[in-house]
């Protein structure tokens, strides 16, 4: 195969992605394994970004908690920042949000 040939089979396969912003509010995960007992829970009080382009810095910030169930234990987590990808979604890039 020709570079050519590689640049067009890369062109068939790529995706373009250009997003204006996201927000997430009040959305939650659970998993419960039956055989065992244990009891988890993921609970996304929000997440927000700016604009998501692929090798690009997009600001970002979230809030979720944690929770085992199964022990009482719980966590919450908060973040700001910006994260990066390319459009094969094998190299990732992030970094502190300036203020």
């Amino acid at each position: 195969m020709n570079a050519d040939a590689d640049a067009d089979v890369d062109s068939e396969n790529s995706l373009d992605l250009d997003i204006g912003a996201m927000s997430i509010t009040n959305a939650a995960v659970s998993y419960i394994d039956a055989s065992t007992g244990e009891n988890y829970a993921i609970n996304l009080k929000s997440l927000q970004t700016g604009a998501v382009s692929y090798s690009a810095l997009t600001p970002m910030s979230f809030e979720l908690s944690l929770e085992d169930n199964t022990s009482g234990m719980r966590s919450k987590i908060t973040g700001d920042g910006n994260l990066s990808f390319n459009n094969a979604f094998n190299r990732f890039g992030h970094g502190r949000h300036e203020h």
